[in-house]
């Protein structure tokens, strides 16, 4: 096998990045497509300058929906999805929703205008996912850990050292995201897999999906939302089908009686109306579950909620899968059928009323509250934890900027900007919580070549904004201004209000 050209020495906190142009470069479709010359860097460190390219002009792009636009780079469409799901749920919806994949840039013609259509698109990108993955070569440690870099049929070897002894560890960075940086400059960069991010599908041209349903919109029923398609399946490829039409759904979980009763009503309203539809039950361990909530099923109806709906109140087949049944006089019934039987679908999707987001490491823990608020406001909502230890966020210690970072852009969500808790008094930064003086040299403080005392001296709450994923900025700014916040906790803390306060959990995302 030829020795591949590229190797890059990764550390976790610094990653040197040695990667060869690519040579004889050609036209995409007409040649054998060759490695990436786009940079790779891992997010802990940002990469230097390069010479600016010449502009191609500006880039036409069609929309496809109200979270996709695409351009075309022939003989394919790229298409960029303003959608935040993780590696694995990026890659079922190009290849479900998109009736693609997710893009594999090994062209560095492709790569250098896909850089420039995140500058010029309408929306604000920063790493989006690639078909890029890392596995693991082996088991356990044999020196330095052995890894492949994966992007389909290319393959390039990664020697990373240092991860196994790493006094700040983000999760696994196992996948491919891709941004730019200097405005259009690409970049590819390591991330961790569970991450949410947008993501970039590719689809030979003239490809494309229709949406098959009764309505435009979703049903909203209590906590859940329902929507029926005319597709004829069966019961498992209904699963998927859902998940084809959004990448939260499932066939439905129907909780109660009366949601029933209103979900066929909704059974006769389409065009032709339905007779059954698959909903998301089936047999196992001696009773019907809903599986996507593993919700089991009482064999026999009760007398006093009329639920589960059975036809003479008990199940009568104890085998095979659920379908949402309108009988004579417009009875409502669950009815078991065989599983492969080929029917409509009904499919739901839970509504979650997220309000904020825990991220634990091991020193500390972090609360990012997804509402905004102006800076008063938002350390009274730090301070209702006080027995907790909590305060609304300080930097003490280096390794708590690049946590910030991780939690506003790196982990589950993505925020540009958060409030901390210090406050400008006297002719200086001090942290409200103890008055101690913010140390400037773990700060990345915005120089302002052009200050106004007249049009700065409001500016005495202390903001945190971020560059891109690895590059923090600290500024004062209006203490008025609604912005998102951030409490700090002691890591042992956070997980004791986790435990005492399980009510709040609803918003709760897993620990690092």
């Amino acid at each position: 096998m030829r020795h591949l050209s590229h190797i890059i020495i990764v550390q976790f906190i610094i990653i040197s990045i040695l990667v060869k142009l690519i040579q004889n470069q050609t036209t995409p479709g007409t040649a054998e497509i060759k490695p990436p010359a786009a940079q790779v860097t891992d997010p802990e460190r940002p990469s230097g300058p390069t010479t600016k390219k010449k502009s191609r002009g500006f880039l036409e792009f069609r929309k496809i929906s109200n979270i996709a636009e695409a351009i075309l780079i022939r003989p394919k469409e790229y298409i960029i999805v303003h959608q935040n799901l993780s590696f694995e749920k990026a890659f079922l919806a190009c290849t479900h929703i998109y009736k693609g994949n997710l893009a594999v840039l090994n062209d560095k013609n492709i790569i250098e205008i896909l850089a420039q259509a995140l500058s010029e698109t309408n929306r604000k990108y920063d790493t989006l996912w690639t078909a890029g993955k890392i596995d693991r070569l082996g088991l356990g440690y044999q020196g330095d850990d052995q890894w492949v870099w994966k992007i389909y049929n290319f393959t390039r070897r990664l020697n990373i050292t240092g991860q196994k002894n790493a006094s700040f560890a983000l999760g696994e960075k196992n996948c491919l995201g891709f941004g730019r940086f200097d405005h259009e400059e690409p970049q590819f960069r390591l991330s961790d897999c569970k991450a949410p991010r947008p993501y970039i599908c590719e689809r030979p041209q003239g490809s494309g999906n229709t949406e098959n349903s009764t309505s435009l919109n979703w049903i909203n029923l209590g906590t859940r939302s329902y929507k029926l398609y005319y597709d004829k399946v069966n019961y498992e490829v209904g699963r998927t089908r859902c998940f084809s039409h959004d990448t939260d759904a499932d066939l439905a979980v129907i909780p109660d009686y009366n949601t029933a009763e209103q979900l066929v009503e909704y059974l006769l309203m389409g065009r032709p109306s339905f007779e059954n539809v698959w909903i998301g039950g089936k047999r196992r361990k001696g009773h019907f579950f809903f599986e996507p909530e593993d919700l089991a099923l009482s064999d026999t109806t009760d007398s006093k909620t009329g639920y589960p709906p059975w036809v003479n109140g008990k199940v009568p087949k104890k085998f095979g899968c659920l379908m949402l049944d309108r009988h004579e006089s417009h009875i409502v019934a669950f009815e078991p059928a065989e599983c492969n039987s080929e029917r409509a679908i009904l499919c739901y999707k839970k509504r979650y009323n997220v309000t904020f987001v825990d991220i634990i490491f091991e020193d500390f823990g972090y609360r990012l509250y997804l509402e905004k608020l102006p800076w008063e406001e938002a350390r009274s909502t730090c301070n209702i934890y006080k027995q907790y230890s909590a305060k609304l966020a300080e930097i003490n210690v280096e390794q708590q900027v690049r946590q910030l970072l991780y939690v506003m852009g790196g982990n589950y969500s993505y925020v540009q900007h958060i409030w901390l808790g210090g406050l400008y008094e006297n002719g200086k930064w001090i942290w409200n919580s103890t008055g101690n003086v913010v140390e400037d040299s773990l700060m990345h403080w915005v120089k302002n070549s052009s200050f106004d005392y007249n049009a700065e001296y409001q500016n005495t709450c202390l903001n945190m904004d971020r560059e891109n994923l690895v590059t923090a900025l600290h500024y004062g700014t209006v203490c008025d201004f609604e912005q998102h916040f951030v409490c700090l906790f002691p890591a042992d803390e956070l997980k004791r209000l986790q435990k005492d306060r399980p009510e709040e959990n609803e918003g709760f995302l897993p620990n690092v």
